[in-house]
């Protein structure tokens, strides 16, 4: 009789969870699919979501996309972004940090051979995505360094390799963890 019970118990346990509705939930990624996104979407694909009752949607992201706008505006529940999310935050944009992880930033800054110091890079055309989150990736460098970053030049990237190599820029952003 106790089998039958549990073996019952368990039927209508199995029966319940396929019925549940799943609270669809969206993830804004900021950047495009890479190994340091490998955790969410091995979650995803084992079903570790489903197991809590979730319907995950991650979402790649492109240079055009805002990570802050894109929860703000609700078409994001959550997002991974950077440190310039403090900066949003002091602006008081109204978002909430979950949790946050230290790493070393995959952005790098590839320069001409002539630039060989951060103080050289002064008066120079520097092509980056966005000035105020390059500055805050680079400002204690430049702080270190004394250099006016009120004296650097810059330009919106075009992700085109010969807009530096043509020497229409000096400095161009680029990332580490990107082949």
């Amino acid at each position: 009789m106790k089998i039958l019970i549990i073996i019952s118990y368990l039927i209508a346990n199995c029966l319940l969870s396929d019925t549940l509705k799943l609270e669809k939930v969206s993830l804004q990624l900021h950047w495009k699919y890479q190994f340091q996104f490998a955790g969410f979407i091995a979650a995803k694909e084992k079903g570790f979501y489903k197991e809590e009752g979730l319907d995950v949607e991650l979402k790649e992201s492109n240079p055009n996309i805002k990570i802050v706008e894109e929860v703000t505006s609700n078409r994001s529940n959550y997002a991974v972004g950077s440190s310039s999310i403090a900066l949003s935050y002091l602006r008081g944009d109204p978002i909430k940090l979950v949790s946050s992880f230290f790493k070393r930033s995959a952005m790098v800054l590839i320069t001409k051979p002539d630039i060989k110091y951060p103080k050289d890079l002064m008066g120079r055309k520097i092509m980056t995505n966005s000035k105020e989150r390059f500055i805050s990736r680079f400002k204690y460098m430049f702080k270190s360094q004394d250099v006016d970053v009120n004296k650097l030049i810059f330009i919106k990237h075009s992700y085109r390799i010969e807009d530096f190599i043509t020497g229409k820029v000096d400095a161009i952003t680029a990332f580490t963890s990107t082949s």
